[in-house]
């Protein structure tokens, strides 16, 4: 059988079903092709899309639903029984779906957990089991399948983890997961705890916690409760639940075994959304100060945490200035997160009562590095050394006469030595930005010029017009400047090349025949 009459045999069957839900035959069909179509590795959009319009409709129409009187047993009849029937294939199919959450395909495993979701909906406003308190339940069993596959896969699942945040405006959504994302922090098999597991857990926290920036209002107003902001379940998710869940769930994070990539995924976290829910960020410090020592990325993220640390909540970090000099290696300039470091060192340098000695190592340390960093680089280098001399105005002196001269070779300065304060950078000279006046791309001359020619601005440059700065960006400058010294044409063509209308003076014409 073809693809195309397999789908339309699935069809006819799921369509035979529904006009006639005694047809056991016909649901048993469906669900077998599906199986094999798991098998097989056929996709499998449409056949989950099919299977979801049958049960939806089962549940809707209260077909598998039971009633459940108090303290009695559930009545032995024939309609009781094929109501029990459908439920255990609803199950089995659920199940089924849960796995091809895993799938290859990723509109296969997308359609797998909006059909799901579509499921726990479902469910919640019409339970598979009414009782006579008529109280409407939240499906937290089938909740929980979709939530464990999702972390405990065999591989990283971020792809279909992003798409939950769909459904994160819902309070009774945001109140269920959370709940079960603590009931997972602690997986019952130590070898659980693998670098999948943790990625995963990451990308469903980041998930969970609103960006402050857009931080959804809790219904903490009158105004809120006319709207509908739970899935299926009345219930109120207050800011303070979110609170108490972030820092529960933190102290287990940070705890957990961590590779590279997982210690970055969890200062971005940190950084982007945790931190302001923290009860206790002074207790971040030891954490930030071991993760500095890591070097990399790693140590720029924790730099940038310390840095709020210190801003935000009046927290000092005595030797901060000795971990940010040793940043600055020539490995930077192949790092993705360069322009953070420099945004992050020029905050942190910005005081203008900082000690003079310091200032001129980072400047020194700097000028020595744009000898070897790429053109790009290099610009930003020469207006952040710019902007320590506009701050401090005594380091005027390191700029060196063009005429007099420095002999290099007598460079007092320090570069192993990692105390800034001890490199000697003051009884130095800045002969590095002489060197590279003589650039060959004009740009990294121009502003080497306007750094040690001519009178410094008042005014600081701003290092955010060139910290995203690239080699193409600065040759499509050079070009765009020069073009317009040239006269690229002189007449403008009137037709193309293949066409006979050519003005009869054209050289074109006049030398070619086509």
């Amino acid at each position: 059988m073809s693809n195309k009459s397999q789908k339309n045999h699935f069809k006819s069957k799921a369509t035979e079903f529904l006009s006639n839900k005694r047809n056991t035959e016909a649901l048993c069909s469906v669900i077998d092709s599906f199986k094999n179509g798991i098998e097989k590795g056929a996709p499998l959009s449409s056949l989950i899309l099919t299977i979801e319009t049958i049960f939806v409709d089962l549940l809707k129409t209260r077909d598998m639903t039971v009633i459940i009187l108090p303290m009695q047993p559930l009545e032995n009849s024939p309609e009781n029984n094929y109501k029990q029937w459908l439920r255990e294939r609803y199950t089995e199919t659920f199940d089924l779906i849960v796995e091809c959450l895993e799938s290859e395909k990723h509109s296969d495993a997308q359609q797998a957990l909006n059909t799901l979701m579509r499921f726990v909906t479902n469910e919640g406003l019409y339970p598979l089991e009414e009782h006579q308190n008529n109280q409407n339940h939240f499906p937290i069993l089938q909740l929980n399948k979709v939530i464990s596959k999702l972390l405990l896969s065999h591989r990283v699942m971020k792809n279909i983890i992003v798409k939950i945040s769909e459904y994160t405006v819902y309070d009774d959504f945001c109140y269920y997961v959370w709940k079960l994302i603590l009931k997972n922090s602690v997986p019952t098999r130590s070898n659980d705890f693998n670098n999948v597991f943790i990625q995963n857990y990451l990308e469903l926290i980041n998930v969970l916690i609103p960006s402050t920036a857009t931080n959804k209002n809790y219904s903490n107003n009158d105004d809120a409760e006319n709207e509908k902001n739970f899935l299926c379940k009345s219930i109120k998710f207050e800011q303070q639940s979110l609170k108490k869940n972030v820092n529960k769930v933190w102290n287990f994070l940070i705890q957990w075994p961590h590779n590279d990539i997982t210690q970055r995924q969890l200062l971005v976290l940190l950084l982007e959304k945790v931190l302001p829910y923290l009860e206790k960020p002074a207790m971040l410090t030891d954490y930030l100060m071991d993760s500095l020592d890591l070097g990399g990325p790693i140590a720029l993220l924790a730099l940038q945490g310390i840095f709020i640390l210190i801003h935000k909540y009046n927290m000092s970090y005595p030797n901060i200035y000795e971990k940010l000099y040793a940043m600055f290696e020539p490995e930077i300039f192949h790092m993705k997160f360069k322009p953070r470091l420099f945004h992050l060192a020029d905050i942190f340098l910005s005081s203008s009562y900082l000690p003079e000695t310091l200032v001129a190592a980072f400047a020194k340390r700097l000028a020595r590095l744009a000898l070897i960093a790429p053109p790009q680089d290099i610009i930003i280098i020469l207006y952040f050394i710019g902007n320590l001399i506009i701050r401090h105005p005594g380091l005027k002196r390191l700029i060196c006469d063009p005429n007099g001269g420095h002999e290099i070779s007598n460079d007092p300065f320090l570069m192993d030595e990692s105390d800034p304060n001890k490199s000697n950078a003051l009884q130095s000279a800045l002969w590095e930005l002489q060197l590279l006046k003589s650039h060959m791309l004009p740009n990294v001359a121009q502003a080497v010029k306007n750094i040690i020619s001519q009178p410094l601005p008042t005014q600081e440059w701003d290092l955010g017009n060139y910290l995203e700065l690239k080699e193409n960006d600065i040759f499509d400058q050079e070009i765009s400047r020069k073009s317009k010294e040239y006269a690229l044409t002189f007449e403008r063509p009137m037709s193309d090349m293949k066409g006979h209308h050519h003005h009869q003076n054209s050289a074109l014409s006049k030398y070619w025949k086509f």
